[in-house]
């Protein structure tokens, strides 16, 4: 496990090496020439830059900013002309948590346990046996306790701090995360299924209105995915390509309910998946996420469902993430 890190951190950094020799001059007269095409102004060139890279770090190519209908490319144009400051606090966990307990109710939000500032500060003997801890402000540093006298205590506190000590999203522009005051969270433990984390229902949404799903479920043993439209049919795609797809699904009863909480989060956003767990009948957010993967689908998925992500490219947002920079960051504020 180690020599793999290892191997794929060289890989890396010679790809980065490789990318600004040969391809920077290459994106530059691309900016010059897309500057003629787009609302492009020099508050962009940061986010611009970042997003080029990126692009040809994870895909070997650089996205058609102009009139590409992958979902990949439209996802860097939302990083550029989509900066809605309101993004930044419905990323953020706990203020997210604020904002549905507000529209939806608080049935629809895991139980917090416990927020603080370090790992060494969750107070273990008064929580229950079984529990999450999580960061606030990045993707993929969850961590299951399902026995508090009897898991692997060190390892969990240097993967957190190690999250808690980095800026998440910076390399790829995802300027959302940049200024979260990062926070600790514990949250309740919700049901396993045989071993695996509860399932999420990820809806992809445009302008308040569900347009597919990405059912995801058996975490861990080798994870699956399932693609639907809105209405639960099948649609025969794989999405995310380090998933094992299938082609099957059953609508939970409770199905015209999921839909309904998804486009109300939604609404008013050009695009936002809506991450929703199903726990016996109980209806809970997970997450929205304004950026999934990043932009950096491998699949036919990204093709597919490209065509079906169609928003106002004639309207944007004047560029906020600049600002939102680390040393020049400006602080989320909880949601009125």
């Amino acid at each position: 496990m180690l020599i793999k890190k290892i191997e794929n951190k060289i890989k890396s950094l010679v790809r980065i090496r490789t990318y600004r020799m040969f391809q920077l001059r290459f994106v530059d007269r691309k900016w010059y020439v897309e500057r003629l095409l787009l609302p492009l102004s020099n508050d962009h060139h940061d986010m611009y830059q970042r997003i080029h890279q990126l692009y040809w770090l994870n895909l070997h190519d650089f996205p058609d900013l102009v009139s590409g209908q992958t979902f990949n490319e439209k996802v860097q144009w939302l990083k550029l002309f989509d900066q809605d400051p309101r993004m930044v606090n419905l990323t953020d966990k706990l203020l997210l948590k604020q904002h549905v307990n507000q529209t939806l109710g608080a049935q629809h939000v895991p139980k917090t346990l416990h927020i603080c500032d370090r790992f060494d500060d969750i107070p273990f003997d008064s929580l229950p046996d079984q529990f999450v801890i999580k960061p606030n402000h990045d993707s993929g540093s969850v961590r299951f306790v399902h026995n508090k006298h009897n898991f692997p205590k060190l390892s969990y506190r240097w993967r957190i701090n190690r999250a808690m000590s980095r800026t998440f999203g910076l390399k790829g522009g995802e300027w959302q995360y940049w200024p979260i005051h990062r926070k600790l969270f514990v949250e309740e433990m919700l049901p396993f299924d045989d071993g695996s984390p509860p399932s999420d229902y990820k809806f992809h949404c445009s302008n308040g209105r569900v347009l597919w799903l990405q059912y995801i479920f058996d975490r861990g043993h080798q994870t699956k995915e399932v693609i639907t439209d809105r209405n639960g049919r099948v649609m025969g795609v794989q999405f995310d390509h380090k998933m094992t797809p299938v082609y099957e699904f059953q609508r939970p009863d409770n199905w015209d309910e999921m839909i309904v909480i998804a486009e109300k989060l939604a609404a008013d956003f050009k695009y936002v998946r809506v991450d929703l767990y199903n726990c016996q009948g109980r209806l809970l957010v997970g997450e929205m996420t304004f950026t999934p993967l990043n932009g950096c689908y491998k699949s036919e998925g990204n093709h597919v469902l490209g065509q079906l992500l169609q928003f106002d490219r004639s309207t944007f947002l004047p560029p906020i993430s600049d600002r939102y920079l680390p040393g020049n960051a400006v602080t989320g504020r909880p949601l009125p």
